[in-house]
Parts: C-alpha cells; sequence; structure tokens
C-alpha cells in the first residue's frame, strides 16, 4: 500500500527503516535460547528413554509413558507462560522458564 505524500507512515516502513538494533537481538537470542534448550531437552529424553527403560525393566506402555509426561509439562508450561505473558510481558515468563530449566535440571541430576 503506497503512502500519499503528506499522509502517515505505515508500521511497517517505519520498521523497515529503523532496522534491527540492539534490543531485537537480546530478544531473539534469549527467546531463541528458551526454544533451544526445551528442543534439546526433547531430543535428550527420546534418546536416553531406551537406556532408561532397560535400565529399570520398564514395559513399553511404561516407556512411552515417561516420554509423555515430558509433553504434558511442555504443555502446561507453555500455558502458563501465554498467561503470564499476556498479563506481565513476555521477560517474566521467559526468566521463571530459565528459572525452572536450571532447577530441574540441578535436581535431575541427583
Amino acid at each position: 500500500m503506497a503512502r500519499r505524500p503528506g499522509g502517515p507512515r505505515q508500521l511497517s516502513d517505519v520498521l523497515d527503516d529503523l532496522g534491527m538494533g540492539l534490543f531485537q537481538a537480546k530478544s531473539l537470542t534469549l527467546g531463541g535460547s528458551v526454544y533451544f534448550t526445551a528442543a534439546a531437552e526433547i531430543v535428550i529424553v527420546g534418546a536416553v528413554a531406551v537406556t532408561v527403560a532397560k535400565e529399570f525393566n520398564l514395559a513399553p506402555w511404561q516407556r512411552g509413558t515417561l516420554v509423555s509426561i515430558i509433553f504434558i509439562g511442555a504443555l502446561l508450561g507453555n500455558l502458563a507462560s501465554g498467561t503470564l505473558g499476556d498479563t506481565f510481558g513476555r521477560r517474566v515468563p521467559i526468566l521463571i522458564g530459565y528459572l525452572g530449566m536450571a532447577v530441574f535440571a540441578g535436581l535431575s541430576t541427583l
């Protein structure tokens, strides 16, 4: 949509003129790393599930349940972070996500 001379500028034109700055780079890095760590966790669980099943003599349905619990946790976390994001902005859920990943990663080593 072309801008009329003297008329208001479109938001997309303003954003194109501003370009990507430090704030956008920080947001991309912090937000992207949350998704990266969540995906890495899912990959690791998939790889470790076979070993855990052998170690604890789990039946196939028990191994499936173990992996499903991870996805149920992701579902509940996404629902909670969406609500928190709508209420408090994106920063709070991202920081809570980092804290939760650090705490539970530490607990999983015990």
